[in-house]
């Protein structure tokens, strides 16, 4: 088998085991009435002067957990190493779920410190799966901006991103994964398909 072919194989492996590991559901966004009444209220809400994601960009390129439903669009779908990250990133969301269950969704909505600390270790769940699969990091400067643009996050936030992205790569780097997620997906590659892991 070619290595896309592998990957393809991997993923549909891999999308098994972390919605088993995380209690999760993956689900088609473009399917969901939740998610289409939410992206109707960006467009109002943009309507309204707030700087958010259309529906259109929302629907068909941001992957969104709610509670344990994980809803994906069809552009992450359609690429094996896309979703592999993603998943990852998203199957955090639920771990911090499940560590704190009635604190996290109040948290993540009201507490944008609170938020940037959730939102840095998923990134750094999904940045692990990435290094494993390329061989190759993603700069903290390319982190940072997505983060600062796709959570509006307060100059100080910024900087609390900043500091926390510089530890988590330390870590990548000794090839430690500090994010739960992180950890038990690279374990399942490992063990599963180490001969798609790339060495930088």
């Amino acid at each position: 088998m070619s290595e896309p072919a592998n990957l393809e194989a991997a993923c549909q492996s891999f999308v098994a085991h972390m919605t088993t590991a995380f209690g999760a559901t993956l689900r088609n966004k473009e399917e969901s009435d939740e998610m289409r009444a939410i992206g109707l209220g960006l467009d109002l809400a943009r309507v309204l002067g707030a700087s958010t994601p259309s529906r259109d960009h929302f629907m068909g390129h941001i992957s969104t957990t709610l509670g344990r439903a994980i809803y994906v669009p069809p552009e992450v779908r359609a690429n094996a190493r896309s979703m592999l990250v993603v998943l990852t990133h998203e199957c955090q969301h639920v771990a911090q779920l499940q560590q704190e269950t009635i604190q996290f969704p109040w948290l993540y909505l009201r507490e944008p410190e609170a938020r940037t600390r959730y939102e840095v270790d998923a990134y750094a769940a999904g940045l692990a799966v990435g290094r494993w699969l390329t061989g190759r990091m993603a700069t903290i400067d390319d982190i940072h901006g997505r983060l600062m643009r796709s959570y509006h996050l307060r100059p100080e936030d910024g900087d609390l991103a900043r500091d926390l992205l510089r530890s988590h790569i330390a870590s990548l780097e000794s090839d430690v994964a500090m994010a739960r997620a992180g950890r038990e997906a690279i374990a399942f590659l490992d063990a599963n398909f180490p001969h798609l892991k790339k060495h930088g």
